[in-house]
């Protein structure tokens, strides 16, 4: 679908907090592996990634990814 989330891949560099918005809900996964994460105030999805591993986003529902926020 144009312009829909299909799948975001993140590999974290330096490990830490990742937050990322988009306007469905999501799983998150690591090696298959789900990784659980909060849904702040603002509608950001936030989890913490561990240095050097790769997440997958997977809309639940298609999706528009709307941003990345990264500290």
């Amino acid at each position: 679908m144009r312009g829909r989330l299909t799948e975001a891949r993140i590999r974290s560099r330096l490990g830490g907090t990742c937050r990322c918005r988009t306007d469905c809900p999501i799983r998150i996964e690591t090696n298959g592996t789900p990784v659980p994460f909060d849904l702040d105030s603002s509608g950001t999805f936030v989890f913490v990634t561990e240095k050097g591993c790769e997440y997958t986003i997977f809309p639940i529902n298609a999706g528009r990814l709307v941003g990345m926020i990264s500290r």
